[in-house]
């Protein structure tokens, strides 16, 4: 079969040659391991509303509730009832029938998803929310799409219409409204359809054309906690995005409401405050110098401390720091808190792995900073001991993270290395240098050297018998596919642990 032939088949699972495999595999793996982070608190949000099923209490609703009765599994009979009611002229029958399909939104049946994808499920719901004057059933309907907009990318995109209404809500004297609005906002913003395309930048896009950026700054003026958590939610969402769509969120209105509210409602308040300084710190390299500038790092500092016994509600904190920390500017400004390191390295040890691995995460930012007394002051803390440790009977990810961290602090002192128990630590190394991955294995390789480099005792590691699994012939194609995308020193250094034996070149 021809290559354009081929071409016109759609793609399996498996890929062309060993090169678009492990590229593949990479950017999945990295994929899911970014949005498992984000789903354990930004995911989007679903909603149930006041239905209370097991308390019928008239006839009429009784009727509707046999209507209705298998719950999650509409079939095809059932949904056109539901499109009848929902375009009924009476409108305890309309409400009634918006009510429950708020609920099944939340995980709709083959049937109802092919009657939201046709389009006419949101056109009805704009419809009625155009002719309502009721806060009441406004919540409910606008609730209803909220839960359609959390859903999968194919039905989230049938709320596109609702966006110019959802963003006037914005301005409702109704707080319940408001609320809801941004919710609903937000689970759109939030889309991750594809990350290699432009069209989850596009609804943001568009969201953000409506107008709403203004709206939501203002809603933080609020003392209501439900508004501020909200508003923050959605914006965190838009700020994903380019900074030049955005910029307005880097507004002096925007870092004086931050200022207030980064401590001012308690942890869940300021959870989401984190995350929405998370999305601004990762994007714009102006937002993590008003940071800095407007005072606001202390209190990003008591929030850590606020939120590191909570479990992963500290995650947007660590994820806020980690950022700030990447940039060598604001990171020497968060060493400088007396507060930073203990806390930061008091949450490696956590026994939840997910805020061990974002806690290493950020400390391997650190120890990339020039500054002598951040090495000492973690080696003073018996830090290194627990990172080898975890190196080697840690979770994959966990180690990885470790390892960088490891070596930033050997890089400051190189000899230093003689010093780790790298009889223990070698075995997890090589075990770096047979993934697949690129960045592995230039870690493994790396850390190789400098033992071959530093270690006195060089005799003693060649004696051990899991040195030679790097002259395993599995390492050869890996280390020949290496050389193709790094520099000389890589390949020098390749060549000098495995005696030679890679040649330039790919593998096939």
């Amino acid at each position: 079969m021809s290559t354009a032939r081929h071409d016109m088949y759609k793609r399996t699972a498996i890929s062309g040659t060993a090169q678009d495999l492990r590229q593949r595999r990479v950017d999945i793996s990295t994929a899911i391991r970014n949005r498992h982070r984000d789903e354990l608190i930004t995911s989007k949000r679903f909603r149930f509303l006041s239905i209370n099923e097991p308390e019928i209490v008239d006839l009429e609703s009784a009727k509707i509730h046999d209507k209705y009765t298998d719950l999650f599994n509409l079939a095809e009979p059932q949904v056109k009832s539901l499109v009848n009611d929902l375009n009924s002229t009476h409108k305890k029958v309309r409400m009634d029938a918006v009510v429950y399909l708020g609920d099944y939104a939340c995980n709709p049946s083959e049937a109802l998803v092919k009657y939201i994808k046709s389009g006419e499920c949101i056109k009805s719901l704009v419809n009625m929310v155009i002719c309502e004057v009721d806060p009441v059933i406004i919540q409910q309907i606008v609730q209803v799409i909220s839960n359609i907009a959390a859903g999968p990318y194919d039905l989230c995109v049938q709320c596109l219409p609702a966006i110019p209404y959802l963003v006037t809500m914005l301005n409702s004297n109704n707080t319940e409204i408001r609320e809801l609005a941004s919710y609903a906002l937000g689970n759109m913003a939030s889309e991750d359809y594809d990350r290699t395309s432009e069209q989850d930048e596009e609804i943001r896009r568009d969201i953000i054309l409506s107008g709403a950026i203004p709206l939501l700054i203002q809603m933080l003026d609020s003392n209501e906690p439900n508004l501020i958590r909200s508003s923050c939610l959605t914006m965190s969402h838009l700020a994903r995005g380019p900074e030049n769509q955005w910029r307005e969120l880097r507004s002096k209105a925007m870092t004086l409401a931050l200022l207030r509210h980064l401590t001012r409602h308690g942890a869940t308040t300021g959870t989401e405050v984190c995350w929405l300084m998370g999305s601004m710190t990762a994007n714009s390299e102006q937002f993590r110098k008003q940071i800095i500038e407007e005072g606001l790092l202390p209190l990003l500092i008591n929030v850590f401390q606020l939120l590191k016994s909570e479990d992963c509600a500290v995650l947007p904190a660590l994820r806020t720091l980690g950022h700030l920390s990447s940039d060598s500017g604001t990171g020497r400004y968060l060493v400088l808190e007396p507060q930073f390191l203990p806390c930061l390295i008091q949450l490696t040890h956590s026994e939840d792995w997910v805020i061990t691995k974002e806690a290493l995460w950020v400390l391997s930012n650190v120890t990339t900073i020039k500054m002598d007394d951040i090495v000492q002051i973690i080696r003073d803390t018996g830090e290194v001991k627990h990172m080898a440790e975890l190196i080697m009977h840690g979770k994959f990810e966990v180690r990885e993270e470790a390892s960088k961290c490891l070596f930033n602090m050997v890089m400051h002192d190189p000899p230093s290395i003689a010093a780790l128990p790298h009889q223990f630590l070698l075995p997890a190394f090589l075990d770096f240098i047979q993934s697949q991955e690129e960045h592995l294995i230039i870690l493994g390789l790396s850390y190789v050297e400098l033992l071959l480099k530093y270690v006195p005792e060089l005799n003693d590691i060649k004696r051990r018998p899991s040195i030679h699994h790097l002259c395993a012939t599995n390492i050869v194609p890996f280390g020949n596919w290496l050389l193709t995308f790094n520099s000389q020193r890589t390949a020098n250094t390749i060549s000098s642990c495995i005696g030679g034996r890679i040649h330039s070149g790919c593998c096939d």
